[in-house]
């Protein structure tokens, strides 16, 4: 009887499909990848970003001590930045983001965040 109870426990464990956090559906793009960034070069990626689109706004959480470069209204952000490390988290290309820093009007046109 033992038996035949775990063999269908078994098999209703094979039919289960995983389930993803909600925590997992927001981050799941933007940490693709990362860059690291200095103090100075923050500030002009920042400063690029904005220029990006008239409503790219970035906010700071306390709680994760973390800035975040989102559209106004929006969600979803484009980009995590640990000013303790240093690292800028993307899901873009890195030409796209590094770009933004000292090649401006090269990668203004077609960018993901404009």
């Amino acid at each position: 009887m033992a038996q035949i109870f775990l063999g269908h426990f078994f098999l209703l464990y094979l039919h289960m499909k995983p389930v993803k956090l909600f925590e997992d559906f927001i981050n799941e793009d933007v940490f693709r990848t990362y860059n690291e960034l200095v103090g100075y070069e923050y500030k002009e990626f920042v400063d690029a970003f904005k220029k990006l689109h008239k409503d790219n706004v970035v906010t700071y959480d306390k709680k994760e001590d973390a800035f975040y470069g989102h559209r106004k209204g929006s969600t979803n952000s484009f980009w995590k930045y640990f000013e303790d490390e240093g690292r800028i988290y993307h899901s873009e290309k890195d030409r796209d983001v590094l770009g933004l820093i000292n090649a401006f009007n090269m990668v203004k046109r077609n960018h993901p965040w404009g």
